[in-house]
């Protein structure tokens, strides 16, 4: 489910029947939404690579590349999208994943916050599910890891919303099997809609408004995902 906060920041338990990401690593996910602060990038080159290891023609000008060596993975983002810090996601055989969202500047309702939730390879998560009976395929990609992936809405509240209000992402369509990283570690993608008109720990169901450039370039930065 989603919680949107006034602040544009969201608190988030996706539906486990969409996207394959366990309960436990959720959990982290919703706290980590309903804690965090706006964090800019921070130029650490540990966990972040802007310089010209990668040529300009790989990405659209005015993006910029991230990259986590702890988390396994980089991918590329608009420069004046802000990256929130990696967050723990507790696993329920205790290897331990991170989380990261990525969000718009000053999002409107509607407009989609791009997550990761990356596992270790040891983890060992079961990747193989049914999705819900009401899922709706919205569109396909293929990662720069060279994963083909299908988009997956879900309609968390139907008596409120007639378009999907979160998306994930599954690689076995029709069933749900998280992306899995040429590095072995498993990596959930999603994104859920902005509501500004939430308050504070009260949970809201927000369409995600696919006709905006903030949503084109949110299935872009899924296309620029690879493996370290």
């Amino acid at each position: 489910m989603t919680k949107r906060q006034s602040s544009g920041f969201s608190a988030i338990e996706i539906v486990i029947a969409l996207v394959i990401v366990l309960a436990a690593g959720l959990g982290g996910w919703y706290v980590w939404h309903k804690n965090k602060q706006p964090a800019k990038q921070s130029g650490n080159s540990t966990q972040q690579n802007t310089n010209n290891s990668q040529k300009s023609s790989d990405i659209p000008e005015g993006w910029v590349w991230y990259e986590n060596s702890e988390m396994g993975f980089k991918f590329a983002y608009p420069k004046t999208w802000t990256v929130g810090a990696p967050t723990p996601v507790a696993a329920a055989n205790g290897h331990d994943g991170l989380s990261i969202s990525i969000d718009p500047p000053s999002p409107q309702k509607g407009d989609p916050s791009v997550g990761f939730s990356s596992f270790p390879a040891a983890a060992n998560l079961k990747n193989d599910t049914d999705l819900n009976p009401d899922a709706i395929k919205v569109s396909t990609f293929t990662t720069k890891d060279g994963q083909g992936a299908t988009l997956v809405g879900a309609i968390e509240q139907p008596s409120a919303a007639t378009m999907p209000t979160v998306i994930g992402v599954t690689t076995c369509w029709p069933r749900g099997c998280s992306p899995v990283l040429k590095n072995g570690r498993l990596l959930n993608m999603y994104f859920v809609g902005t509501n500004n008109d939430c308050q504070p720990h009260v949970e809201c169901h927000t369409e995600l408004n696919t006709n905006g450039s903030n949503y084109t370039a949110a299935i872009d930065i899924l296309k620029t995902v690879t493996s370290l």
